[in-house]
């Protein structure tokens, strides 16, 4: 005797999320949106979350021809004039940034990101160096422009994986 029987109507996946639609059927359960609902919340029942949290700015300022000085900390409400956007504009940028984990588990691990500048050009998201089980969902969003070649920056980021619970 079968209790349960479920049939996959339409199962859709994008880069962003999975799109699942079943149909439930039963002859010994009558109320099918109350178990629809219990196998909902189990699935959704612990989540990760991954994000950008904590950005710390270096910069060097070039003293002589091809030569720089050491990289010095930076206020994150500083303003360049070799960089288009303020600083903390940029901070808020990268941390709307959209990543997800890929392949090994991120949680209790810390994981750091770099973004090296050498010369002027306009950075994008892909430029950053992220661990090898990060994948980033929008490479190609410009995070800022460095206007000339007398500065060099360093970002580095920490990357927070915190599991949520949700209450059922």
């Amino acid at each position: 005797m079968k209790l349960l029987k479920i049939k996959i109507l339409k199962n859709k996946k994008n880069n962003k999320s999975n799109y699942g639609l079943l149909k439930i059927e039963s002859k010994a359960f009558e109320k099918y949106q109350i178990l629809g609902n219990l196998i909902r919340r189990s699935l959704i029942k612990d989540n990760v979350r991954i994000r950008i949290k904590n950005i710390k700015f270096f910069l060097s300022k070039q003293k002589e021809e091809k030569e720089y000085d050491t990289f010095q900390p930076i206020d994150e409400f500083s303003d360049f004039e070799e960089i288009n956007k303020p600083i903390y504009q940029i901070s808020k940028n990268l941390k709307r940034i959209q990543i997800k984990e890929e392949g090994k588990k991120l949680l209790n691990t810390r994981n750091i990101a770099t973004l090296n500048t050498q010369k002027k050009n306009r950075l994008q998201i892909k430029d950053i160096k992220f661990p090898k089980n990060i994948k980033v969902l929008n490479p190609s969003k410009s995070i800022f422009d460095i206007t000339h070649n007398t500065i060099k920056l360093k970002i580095l980021m920490e990357i927070s994986v915190r599991l949520i619970k949700m209450k059922i």
